[in-house]
């Protein structure tokens, strides 16, 4: 019983051992609390979750970005249907290897550009568009409302993890230290097109930083834990029944 019981305490805590540490996750949102191109705002709106992991010495950045017009409380001249054209944000620095080969795009978003013009706003070191021109072009291969789309870029900052790089865009989004900007076009209220600079961020009540991340069992360790436990929970029953 004592070789059975230390058994099943060495099988739990090999596979436990191995549960990873969740991605480092941030949560743009272009809404109300944005600052607008136009006066009033469109109404226009979007979110990005962006989603960091370590790849090969550099940092993935892996980007849900959904148009969100229509979707959350009105504002500004009340927009329901938009095309986002792209999202735009500064780097923390140092950063190297932005390039085209580090990209990959979406169905709409389908074009990285590097140092993009988004007046009134400045230029944003990184942008995810639907055309190389950010504040122009054609919009009807554009994101639509209600929609969203999928793309990734890996970037080198230093030496930095996941989780540093996260921590360091999260401070310099909340202190303004670093930009992020959406563009829309073809906006169905006020002035048909407009440009969205900050909002909230990052992912827990505006603005207001969560925790570290948290150790989180991967779904195929768990599945292995519950086996290997049930595999000795038959064989106890058994001796016990001999």
């Amino acid at each position: 019983m004592r070789t059975l019981t230390k058994f099943t305490s060495a099988v739990f805590i090999a596979l436990a051992s191995f549960s990873y540490t969740a991605n480092a996750t941030l949560i743009l949102e272009w809404n109300s609390n944005s600052s607008s191109s136009n006066a009033p705002a469109t109404g226009a709106s979007a979110k990005a979750t962006l989603n960091f992991f370590d790849d090969m010495g550099l940092v993935r950045i892996d980007m849900v970005i959904r148009n969100t017009t229509g979707e959350i409380a009105s504002f500004g001249a009340g927009a329901t249907t938009s095309k986002l054209t792209g999202i735009a944000f500064d780097l923390i620095e140092p950063n190297s290897g932005l390039n085209q080969a580090n990209f990959t795009g979406g169905t709409f978003l389908t074009t990285m550009i590097i140092a993009a013009d988004a007046q009134p706003f400045g230029t944003l070191d990184f942008a995810a568009a639907d055309n190389s021109n950010y504040n122009g072009g054609n919009a009807n291969g554009a994101l639509p409302e209600a929609m969203e789309d999928s793309v990734s870029v890996k970037v080198g900052f230093n030496g930095l993890t996941a989780l540093q790089v996260e921590a360091a865009f999260k401070a310099g989004f909340m202190d303004n230290s670093l930009n992020y900007v959406a563009r829309f076009q073809q906006v169905n209220a006020g002035a048909g097109s407009d440009k969205l600079n900050g909002g909230d961020c990052c992912g827990n009540g505006g603005g207001n930083g969560g925790g570290p991340p948290t150790e989180v069992p991967e779904p195929s360790m768990l599945f292995l834990l519950g086996g290997a436990l049930l595999a000795l929970s038959l064989r106890q029953k058994r001796l016990n029944n001999n």
